[in-house]
């Protein structure tokens, strides 16, 4: 099987994008909080 390189590289920058985007949002709430 042949895989697309360009579509993996894209799912696991959207994967981390989303991760960061969580992890700052979820940080951000918590420093407002206190």
């Amino acid at each position: 099987m042949i895989f697309h390189k360009e579509n993996i590289l894209k799912n696991i920058i959207k994967y981390k994008l989303t991760m960061f985007i969580f992890f700052f949002f979820f940080n951000f709430i918590g420093r407002a909080k206190n």
